[in-house]
């Protein structure tokens, strides 16, 4: 007797954690059922809808600054190093550029501007393929206030091979996620115009190789701001 009463306990204990076990698979089950369905549904009631406004080059809030002319499509075209394109935004977030390479696969380079801040990122064009417009982000987890951003070109035109050849750059305007385009303070009145060689355009003045270069130590641009005045500068490599 027992014996036997030693049997069924056994047979009760090993039943009961087999529920035991069946239960808790059960749970883990459902909770990793209810996570898999919650998060996505959590996660996509967080994600914010972009409006996609675009800013055309139409737009009257915009400001160009340098020698540019305007393609049959609407497009503003440009080569010349120290050209220079701003917009005012409220209420975005983000705020991406379209450009459109013309002629080779030169790259082009820009510099960023953010309220008069150079940014670290730098925009290149290097392996766009050509006649398709591209979008490069220029700013991100803007605080939705009032914001000026600028663009300028630090390369120079491919004008001095023995062939010269078309490298210059359609600008499409830009695209927000959210707000609009505002007015912008006004240019200087006051305007000079540069014509020089590769020091003219900037060419590595930043002395560490020949890519390294910037527009805020560009001859025009410190004799501009020193006068209070706004430029078109045409400078390229062995012109003079």
């Amino acid at each position: 007797l027992k014996r036997l009463l030693i049997i069924v306990l056994s047979s009760l204990d090993c039943m009961f954690l087999k529920v035991c076990a069946s239960w808790r698979y059960s749970v883990n089950s459902m909770l990793l059922l209810f996570f898999s369905l919650a998060i996505p549904l959590l996660s996509a009631s967080l994600i914010v809808p972009t409006d996609n406004i675009q800013v055309t080059p139409e737009d009257p809030n915009l400001q160009f600054q340098g020698r540019y002319r305007l393609s049959n499509e609407g497009a503003v075209q440009f080569d010349f190093s120290g050209f220079r394109i701003n917009l005012g935004v409220n209420s975005a977030s983000s705020v991406q550029l379209l450009l459109l390479c013309d002629g080779n696969d030169q790259p082009n380079r820009f510099n960023v501007y953010i309220d008069s801040i150079l940014m670290d990122n730098v925009i290149d064009t290097k392996y766009a393929p050509i006649g398709e417009i591209l979008k490069y982000n220029l700013a991100t987890d803007l605080d939705g206030n009032d914001h000026i951003l600028s663009i300028v070109k630090i390369t120079e035109p491919d004008y001095n091979s023995p062939s010269p050849v078309v490298n210059s750059i359609s600008f499409h305007g830009f695209m927000l996620d959210h707000g609009k385009s505002i007015p912008l303070p006004p240019l200087p009145t006051r305007k000079i115009e540069f014509l020089g060689d590769s020091i003219t355009a900037g060419y590595c003045n930043m002395c560490k190789q020949p890519s390294d270069e910037s527009d805020a130590y560009m001859k025009p641009t410190l004799v501009s701001e020193s006068l209070n005045a706004s430029y078109h500068a045409i400078g390229q490599f062995y012109m003079i």
